[in-house]
């Protein structure tokens, strides 16, 4: 898919979500070390992007913040609620776009649009790329 399709894509969509393979190792990928890491854009009503993270690893980790870090250990978070009260990180379609762009040519990168994958992403360990395990 060339850039001016995904840019299309992108201004139509609702969601959109960039996945890093770099580090990932399908048998590490939970608690090895070797993670697959996200950025999730949600389009708002009034047309921003709400950003959050994720990770494939099983530990902890801070879809506000993009880090390792526990919400209940956190100051942020309100343990009667159970909710983060950090704000969302917030951005124009124009940096949505500028986002998908910084990583079209990324081999490792994947990404999606309102559920389809547009651009497909190799894992970044040798073994897993060779089908050694």
């Amino acid at each position: 898919m060339d850039m001016m399709d995904v840019v299309k894509k992108v201004r139509n969509a609702s969601t959109v979500i960039i996945r890093d393979y770099s580090s990932y190792c399908k048998w590490r990928c939970n608690n090895g070390g070797a993670y697959s890491f996200s950025v999730r854009f949600k389009r708002r009503l009034d047309g921003k992007w709400i950003i959050s993270y994720g990770t494939s690893s099983e530990f902890p980790y801070c879809y506000r913040y993009g880090e390792f870090k526990d919400c209940w250990d956190c100051e942020h978070f309100d343990i009667e609620t159970e909710e983060c009260r950090v704000k969302p990180e917030v951005i124009s379609t124009r940096e949505a776009i500028e986002e998908v762009r910084q990583v079209l040519n990324d081999e490792f990168v994947e990404i999606e649009i309102d559920g389809e994958t547009v651009k497909y992403g190799e894992y970044g360990c040798e073994q897993c790329r060779k089908g050694l395990h």
